[in-house]
């Protein structure tokens, strides 16, 4: 079985990688440590939406006179907008691949 072949941005990407864990293993080290952040923020942003959607399904009756509902909704927003700030601070923040010098 033969390895797909990888487009050239692939490749660029795989040695960038290759340099900067040889060159600057902290940046590597950070770098992937932002990357797991930010895929556990995303899965806790998943969460909340499912946490959402399964409350809200089961609410009986008038969904405002529902304080738990409501109080998980504030709580789930809270999270979100702390999440998305985080999410887009690390987007801002790092580059992929800072210049090596």
């Amino acid at each position: 079985m033969r390895a797909s072949p990888l487009p050239p941005q692939g490749l660029t990407e795989q040695l960038l990688n290759v340099t900067l864990r040889h060159e600057r293993p902290d940046l590597e080290e950070a770098r992937e440590a932002l990357i797991k952040q930010m895929s556990e923020n995303k899965a806790t942003l998943q969460a909340l939406e499912d946490t959402l959607l399964r409350e809200l399904s089961n609410a009986q009756g008038n969904i405002l006179d529902n304080s738990e509902l409501i109080a998980t909704l504030e709580s789930a927003k809270l999270k979100a907008v702390e999440i998305a700030e985080k999410l887009e601070a690390s987007k801002v923040r790092t580059p992929l691949y800072p210049p090596l010098q």
